[in-house]
């Protein structure tokens, strides 16, 4: 369900997690999860260019190694479920990560991660919750 007036765009989580949620101007054609950003067109309310929302669900959990060294801090609260968090490191002689160190995120709890910080992720079934970074190659922060 989508609804909008001149000043607000009402969207359903669950069509946001599943990339159905409409626009202003009809279907949306942003990835499943992303619920603001620099992505969307520039007439609709859910553009800027300052920062990157995503509503997430075990889905969209990025189960590979990145760093986001582009992206500045990152936010993340866990709503629903668990979150863990398994940071890493390169070193000189591995191709990927080598882990260091994991932690877990219950829900009702956030997490702010450093920028560069090599980061996967792994979650309980039922997990959800919100991300929010500055977006890549980003002037936000100067």
């Amino acid at each position: 369900m989508t609804r909008n007036g001149s000043d607000y765009l009402l969207r359903s989580v669950l069509e946001i997690r599943t990339g159905d949620a409409g626009s202003r101007t009809g279907p949306s054609r942003v990835r499943p999860g992303w619920a603001m950003g620099p992505f969307y067109p520039g007439e609709e309310l859910a553009f800027t260019d300052a920062f990157e929302l995503k509503d997430w669900d075990h889905t969209l959990v990025q189960q590979g190694w990145n760093s986001h060294i582009d992206n500045g801090p990152e936010y993340i609260s866990v709503t629903r479920g668990s979150l863990t968090v398994i940071c890493g490191v390169l070193n000189s002689h591995e191709q990927s990560p080598l882990e260091r160190e994991s932690f877990d995120v219950p829900a009702g709890f956030s997490v702010v991660l450093r920028p560069g910080l090599w980061r996967r992720f792994t979650c309980t079934p039922d997990a959800t919750g919100i991300s929010v970074r500055r977006p890549a190659h980003s002037r936000a922060h100067e």
